[in-house]
């Protein structure tokens, strides 16, 4: 089975003392931040979670307000509300590897094993848009110009050698390849290509697992360049290494990147800077694995089955003639490119 790269959970971690939560009963949209922080640029409040099982969740898509949830191992796949009240679960015919919003209440599906770009139409039918074989499909995402990208390798680890096929295909809606970035004999771009977003100014971001455990954040441009190498918040003496494991991209071209290891989600910005912490381990979140953005609604999911639902909404502040205004953010932390 393609696998998550993940996880044991630790089941001591919830037993810590800890402060009160910093978040309000579900359904509440009580700020996280209990102290504001004047560089940051999102106010984050909390509308819903709910335990989708006590197994990873790999992906999950919203959905009109609703969200498709796939836990790994099942076959299911299962429509979810904010509250986490099931509405439906369903087989598509194939084990779902990603999921993830191709716009207009269309839903991209990768078929890891059946090597094939899928879709869930409006109308709640499957069709094929892309055959991928020899190449196996993992993440993909929409653009801006209304095509596909998709992560493709030719075997589920992240040993390489010199035969190995890791990579990102462009395709149109009619499956047609329009653009492919691979590894070749002078650059390796990739170990293995788990997730990928495009960003606002058609910059593609790319977490590539390094290992079994380990991965990094690429930032390629448009033509497939490395741009640089995303590092995260920065570490103190003893703390786990940055570990993306999925990241998405606002319609003002910040960045959120979930932090495995760290049981954090980060905002970078267009600069792919840190700028703040969405989530930390202090709100509670453990393993946080998946990400789906809609609109200004994020819903991330854990390694422990927990799916939590946040609002992202912009800071503003009154200037001295009581005009509100953005509030600006500080860069801290080198990206090293």
């Amino acid at each position: 089975m393609a696998r998550p790269i993940l996880i044991k959970t630790n089941k001591n971690r919830g037993k810590r003392k800890q402060k009160a939560s910093r978040f309000g009963r579900v359904g509440d949209e009580a700020s996280i931040e209990e102290d504001e922080d004047e560089n940051n640029v999102y106010v984050v409040s909390k509308l819903s979670s709910f335990r989708h099982g006590s197994g990873t969740i790999p992906t999950l898509c919203p959905s009109s307000g609703n969200c498709w949830v796939h836990k790994f191992g099942s076959k299911n796949n299962e429509l979810m509300t904010p509250e986490g009240d099931l509405i439906r679960s369903s087989y598509f015919g194939f084990l779902v590897n990603h999921l993830a919003s191709a716009g207009g209440g269309e839903i991209l599906m990768s078929d890891y094993y059946g090597m094939k770009v899928k879709m869930l139409t409006k109308s709640g039918e499957i069709i094929d848009i892309a055959e991928t074989e020899p190449l196996h499909p993992f993440g993909l995402c929409a653009t801006v110009d209304d095509n596909f990208i998709v992560c493709l390798v030719d075997t589920d680890d992240c040993v390489i050698s010199t035969d190995s096929v890791r990579g990102l295909a462009k395709i149109n809606r009619d499956g047609q390849k329009l653009q492919e970035i691979k590894n070749s004999s002078e650059t390796r771009l990739f170990t293995k290509p788990y997730r990928v977003s495009e960003n606002r100014n058609s910059d593609i971001l790319v977490v590539d697992w390094t290992s079994e455990r380990t991965s990094r954040l690429v930032v390629l441009d448009k033509t497939g360049k490395l741009k640089c190498v995303c590092r995260g918040r920065p570490r103190r003496f003893g703390e786990m290494l940055f570990n993306p494991s999925d990241v998405c991209c606002n319609s003002e071209s910040y960045v959120i990147v979930s932090d495995l290891t760290g049981h954090a989600v980060q905002l970078l910005s267009p600069e792919y800077q840190f700028v703040q912490n969405i989530l930390a381990s202090k709100d509670g979140i453990e393993y946080p694995l998946t990400l789906a953005l809609n609109h200004d609604d994020l819903w991330v999911g854990s390694g422990n089955g927990k799916v939590t639902v946040l609002r992202l909404s912009k800071k503003t502040r009154p200037d001295a003639n009581g005009h509100v205004v953005v509030e600006s953010s500080k860069s801290r932390l080198c990206v090293i490119c």
